[in-house]
């Protein structure tokens, strides 16, 4: 899902591999730089919104010994709504320490969301038969890294003559057998029949 270069290939023609299994990494030391500069903006953005909220503690509990004094009156209306007015700035500066905080915190899942795509890992089980880039080379979303193919169930089309067409069913067992095995055989089951035949060879697939 990245663009960059590719830093290290770990599998090679032939290999088997899981799903999950890590198949190359693009360079990402930019991107991993920007992830530790957002790590000191969260560090950052916490220990503010702490000050803060330390902060609007102690101007709620000036708040609360100007509120007595206003009852015995020791101070004016004036001193007391002064302190009720800090009192309200510093909740404004806690909820908008939260909110640089949130701001932080999303932009670090962000950074490490991109920084997880500069891995490229096997999508399927299976082995790897085909390389199609080297360590070095520019790679695009669209660039295939790896062919990787899973040769646990194979399909094979056959062609079948008309007189035998009847006969065919859905789950009917097959036997295949190829030329490069030799006498060696292969069980099968019948998954798809062709609708229509071939006019040329009067055959069914």
């Amino acid at each position: 899902k990245a663009t960059g270069r590719v830093e290290k290939i770990y599998v090679h023609i032939g290999d088997f591999v899981k799903v999950g299994h890590l198949i190359a990494e693009l360079e990402d030391a930019e991107l991993q730089q920007q992830v530790n500069r957002a790590d000191a903006a969260l560090a950052v953005a916490v220990a503010s919104k702490a000050q803060r909220e330390a902060e609007l503690s102690n101007a709620r509990a000036e708040l609360d010994r100007a509120e007595e004094l206003l009852k015995d009156g020791l101070i004016s209306k004036q001193d007391f709504e002064t302190r009720r007015t800090s009192r309200e700035v510093v909740q404004a500066q806690v909820r908008l320490a939260q909110a640089q905080g949130q701001q932080a915190e999303a932009e670090l899942r962000e950074l490490k969301i991109r920084l997880g795509q500069a891995k490229i890992y096997a999508p399927i089980p299976g082995q790897v038969a085909q390389r199609h880039v080297d360590v070095g080379a520019l790679v695009s979303p669209t660039t295939p890294v790896v062919r990787v193919v899973n040769l646990a169930t194979l399909i094979t089309a056959a062609n079948v003559p008309e007189r035998e067409v009847g006969k065919l069913r859905i789950g009917n067992r097959a036997t295949v057998r190829v030329d490069a095995f030799g006498d060696r055989s292969f069980q099968g089951r019948v998954a798809r029949i062709g609708p229509v035949l071939d006019a040329a060879t009067r055959s069914a697939s």
